[in-house]
């Protein structure tokens, strides 16, 4: 169900944020040591000078928008109702009503035969015309 999917997303989301800042920090580190393997030497510390800025405003940033935007687990709010937890478990009710009034409607032109007539579609056509009731007395 969608609540179950909301859990397991809220469990995970912790852990995809850790492993989503580990592979941005991974990415300026292995930039640092792309750049002093193709360029000389000043070049090379220059570059790292600006992917270090960039990396400390990146960290900088993501901590000042997670400390914003966090919800510790006890404020956070699901939207499921607590109320309709032994609801959680039913079946479709449409589906179920339908077969209901299939039942009824069976058992209704078994006991009245007088009832397959009005029960027809279109004018001067009955329901054993399309073999529909004779699929039906068949079964039974």
């Amino acid at each position: 169900s969608m609540h179950k999917a909301i859990e397991v997303l809220q469990k995970e989301s912790k852990t995809s944020f850790t492993f989503f800042m580990l592979s941005l920090f991974c990415f300026h580190i292995s930039s640092f040591l792309l750049v002093w393997i193709y360029y000389p030497g000043f070049i090379a510390f220059v570059v790292n000078i600006v992917l270090l800025a960039f990396l400390v405003m990146f960290i900088t940033n993501g901590v000042d928008i997670l400390k914003k935007l966090y919800i510790p687990d006890i404020d956070a709010v699901t939207g499921q109702f607590s109320d309709f937890t032994s609801y959680e478990r039913m079946g479709d009710l449409e589906k179920m009503s339908k077969q209901k009034e299939a039942q009824v409607q069976q058992q209704t032109l078994i006991e009245n035969p007088a009832a397959r007539k009005s029960e027809a579609g279109p004018p001067g056509f009955s329901l054993f015309d399309f073999g529909v009731m004779a699929n039906i007395k068949n079964i039974f």
